[in-house]
């Protein structure tokens, strides 16, 4: 495999990892209403962490060398990945701490976040699969 190919794989495996790692802090609807308020806080906290990791690893995705036969995949998964960056913000977004500390959550919001999730996931991994089938030809 060329070596050009290698780094850009590389790259996309970072981009995956960060994927997976983020999905231990997605929570149902369920799971966020039993959660206490200091975990509210706690799980806020590390999604927007997380979102800032994203918009990172997303600049690094546009500033990688894109080896030419995986051009077209490759844009199309910087805007599935943008999605899911998107996903991620809804699902924060939807789940506050109001003045007087009470929990309010706007399942409708978050649900969508999750639907949007689950289809930029979806995406990402066929793009993904699709971009190492063309790079091991």
């Amino acid at each position: 495999m060329k070596e050009e190919y290698i780094k850009y794989a590389k790259r996309l495996d970072t981009i995956g990892d960060l994927i997976i790692s983020i999905s231990n802090l997605i929570k149902t609807p369920e799971e966020v209403k039993i959660l206490s308020l200091e975990d509210i806080r706690v799980n806020k906290n590390d999604l927007n962490e997380t979102i800032r990791r994203f918009e990172y690893a997303k600049e690094s995705l546009k500033e990688v060398k894109v080896p030419f036969i995986v051009q077209s995949q490759h844009k199309k998964m910087v805007q599935r990945f943008e999605e899911y960056i998107e996903s991620i913000r809804i699902l924060n977004n939807s789940v506050n701490i109001s003045a007087n500390n009470e929990i309010q959550i706007y399942e409708s919001e978050y649900n969508k976040g999750l639907e949007l999730q689950k289809k930029s996931v979806e995406e990402l991994e066929k793009l993904t699969q699709l971009i190492g089938d063309k790079l091991l030809k």
